[in-house]
């Protein structure tokens, strides 16, 4: 029986602590209950409140979006109520700030002027004066050159231009085409006219020019009408009559309607044409 009594004793005494960690583990899963429930009470209320803050957001943006948007428009108002008022006072500063500048700009120049010595006067005298022949004498060269027109310039561009003419060096023969001894030309200079319509225009230096060139087989009779333009050469016009039995005329460069410049050219020089190709 003691013996029993003392096994009984050693299994309380070991089960003692095990009793105690079950006891204490029961505690803390029902506190832990607690804990949790109350966590999902607090959530829900603050879910509440917080749906509750969402619904009242939309009145109260629009409210304060209201009152901004009417504050705006009372300060435009304001603005361009003093908005003229705002424009004359800039516009009198820049120009007492402009009148400022230039009345200290002048002092400063008649200032350096009055303390200038005989001889930095006469040197700046002889710059001036020097410079302002100079643009002078260009200004002269410009407009003699754009109201003047020279013909020897337009005898090469038109001799150039029926040399670079297929047309041409198949029609004289050969492949060089060159000028001869006869060279007529007629300038009309720059000047007010009136027209047909007795309006009163603007008519630009012109010259017409007529030439005759050989080639291997034929001779022929080229016609260059030029015009100056804006101080720039202008070739309106260039054709060729050829000395053979059809007597073919053939447009180099311009307006078929510009034709009849070859017949007034020839008209004021007497020219005996030999029909028989060159030997």
């Amino acid at each position: 029986r003691r013996n029993a009594l003392r096994l009984l004793r050693l299994v309380r005494s070991l089960f003692r602590p095990l009793w105690a960690v079950h006891s204490d583990f029961k505690m803390l899963s029902t506190c832990g209950g607690h804990l949790v429930a109350a966590s999902r009470l607090s959530c829900a209320r603050r879910a509440a409140s917080l749906s509750l803050q969402l619904k009242k957001l939309p009145n109260a943006a629009a409210k304060r979006f209201s009152s901004s948007s009417d504050a705006q428009a009372e300060l435009m108002k304001r603005f361009n109520a003093v908005r003229p008022r705002l424009m004359q006072g800039a516009m009198i500063g820049a120009a007492g700030l402009a009148v400022y500048g230039v009345s200290v700009f002048v002092f400063d120049i008649t200032f350096y002027l009055m303390n200038l010595s005989p001889s930095t006067v006469g040197f700046y005298g002889f710059v001036s004066g020097f410079c302002a022949a100079g643009v002078c004498f260009g200004a002269g060269a410009f407009v003699f050159n754009a109201l003047t027109i020279r013909p020897e310039i337009v005898f090469r561009r038109g001799l150039r231009a029926l040399q670079a003419s297929p047309r041409a060096r198949e029609m004289l023969g050969g492949r060089s085409l060159l000028p001869g001894k006869l060279r007529a030309y007629k300038i009309d200079s720059a000047g007010w006219r009136l027209d047909d319509a007795n309006l009163l225009r603007w008519q630009s230096p012109r010259v017409q020019l007529i030439f005759d060139v050989k080639g291997q087989e034929y001779r022929g009779l080229c016609t260059v009408e030029a015009v100056k333009e804006n101080a720039q050469l202008n070739v309106t016009f260039v054709g060729l009559d050829v000395m053979n039995d059809a007597e073919d005329r053939v447009l180099i460069s311009g307006n078929e309607g510009r034709m009849y410049v070859k017949d007034q050219l020839r008209d004021l020089v007497e020219l005996k044409r030999a029909h028989k190709p060159i030997a």
